[in-house]
């Protein structure tokens, strides 16, 4: 099995012009590296302001591996907080 982490060729090999393996989908490695390289390190897309468009609508929905909810706090402020407890760990909604 080839390992990713701290191989910076390998996981380059992964992508070619004309094809992807399939590590790219599968690895737990690859997965790892993903949600440290990308996902943690750049914004990325919740939901439209439409999707809770009056005060105190929320929609719960997952960010690579962080739980997360959008609300709509005013008419024209929508807030996205971590869908879990501080104190107890458990999700919120």
């Amino acid at each position: 099995m080839v390992r990713y982490a701290g191989n910076p060729s390998a996981a380059a090999d992964l992508v070619e012009p004309n094809q992807v393996h399939r590590d790219v989908y599968i690895n737990q490695d690859v997965y790892k590296l993903e949600m440290q390289h990308v996902f943690a390190n750049t914004w990325v897309f919740v939901g439209h302001e439409s999707q809770t468009s009056a005060k105190g609508d929320y929609f719960a929905t997952q960010i690579g591996d962080q739980p997360v909810i959008q609300v709509r706090h005013k008419a024209d402020d929508i807030h996205v907080l971590y869908n879990r407890c501080p104190h107890k760990g458990t999700k919120i909604v």
